[in-house]
């Protein structure tokens, strides 16, 4: 969610290098899960191998006052904790 509010549409491998290292059947589960919620819009890109493009949908964004609210929380609370970006301001 976090990669995907500062910058989109990103492709798979793209998420999977972010510095959370999740693995990739974690990611592929939440990537499907957040779609099937109408939070992430996936876009396919290419045909031989099946490739896509990910990207917030209005809900999706509409959770960045929330995802902020927690980065806030966390780095005021949690000894430390950083932001990796910072907050998504107009978004």
């Amino acid at each position: 969610m976090r990669d995907l509010l500062f910058r989109q549409p990103l492709r798979y491998g793209e998420l999977a290098a972010s510095p959370e290292s999740i693995p990739t059947n974690t990611l592929a589960d939440r990537l499907r899960r957040l779609e099937e919620g109408g939070i992430v819009d996936r876009e396919q890109y290419s045909d031989h191998p099946p490739r896509h493009t990910y990207r917030l949908t209005d809900r999706g964004r509409a959770l960045a006052p929330v995802l902020d609210a927690m980065a806030n929380w966390g780095t005021a609370h949690l000894p430390g904790t950083r932001r990796l970006n910072g907050p998504p301001s107009g978004r």
